[in-house]
């Protein structure tokens, strides 16, 4: 009964996102009921109404939750983009992850898919922004080749100085999303038990139909990882007066 009423508040709380473009070719069943095994157990769902075979070897699947979270994290936005032509369209996936220096971990606590125009995306990021103040916004350059221009131009109208940096990946999606299994498994990146849409692309990963948030998560952990290698480089090495290098660790909160 817990896990059924759980399941029924997450269906409230998703229930117009997941209706919409919902396709049903048996009258006779029932859609609530459907997403009501959807919400209590995404593997019988997969199994009994998506003919999708249980994946006993998800590379993504040993990840861990966090249950409270430190009061120095660094915030890195990930913008995966697409353009919402209709109902089965792509999502625009956006993802928030903090990294903790003191911890020396990243908490993902922020993970949506939108269908989304291009000016709302860009007031979404802009209000984000706003509230978190990121360090590096990362946005996935594909088809949206001006989005960059268009992102700068309203936040310079709005008088908001955005941190943008545009993505171009050139490596196998598919491996860059298992890498993510890699922190999962080390604890290094540990996610908000709440991310509904996150955890399901992560149980259907790699066959499931969407992998946007995935891939917008993929992009806010490594502007994360490598803004902090790139720091430590940096402060790695100090020359003293007798020009001698000696390394040193510093730790510091920002």
């Amino acid at each position: 009964m817990e896990n059924r009423e759980k399941a029924y508040q997450l269906y409230l709380q998703n229930k117009t996102f997941y209706k919409e473009g919902a396709i049903i070719d048996n009258p006779k069943i029932d859609l609530f009921e459907i997403m009501m095994t959807y919400f209590e157990d995404i593997d019988a769902f997969n199994s009994e109404f998506q003919n999708i075979a249980n994946s006993q070897n998800n590379s993504l699947s040993n990840y861990t939750f966090y249950t409270e979270l430190p009061d120095d994290l660094i915030w890195f936005l990930g913008v995966d983009p697409s353009e919402a032509k209709n109902s089965k369209s792509d999502y625009m996936g956006i993802s928030i992850v903090g990294k903790s220096p003191s911890l020396n971990k990243l908490f993902s606590i922020y993970n949506k898919g939108f269908r989304k125009t291009g000016l709302d995306l860009i007031n979404l990021i802009i209000e984000l922004h706003l509230k978190f103040n990121f360090k590096i916004i990362g946005v996935e350059k594909n088809l949206f080749g001006m989005l960059g221009e268009f992102i700068l131009k309203e936040a310079k109208n709005k008088k908001v100085q955005l941190p943008l940096k545009m993505i171009h990946h050139s490596s196998n999606k598919k491996i860059r999303l298992e890498s993510l299994g890699i922190d999962f498994e080390l604890g290094n990146l540990l996610l908000n038990p709440e991310e509904v849409m996150l955890l399901n692309e992560i149980k259907e990963f790699p066959k499931g139909r969407y992998d946007d948030i995935l891939d917008s998560l993929e992009i806010a952990v490594s502007l994360a990882k490598n803004y902090f290698t790139s720091r430590n480089k940096n402060t790695s090495s100090i020359k003293r007066p007798e020009n001698r290098l000696i390394k040193q660790i510093k730790k510091r909160r920002i």
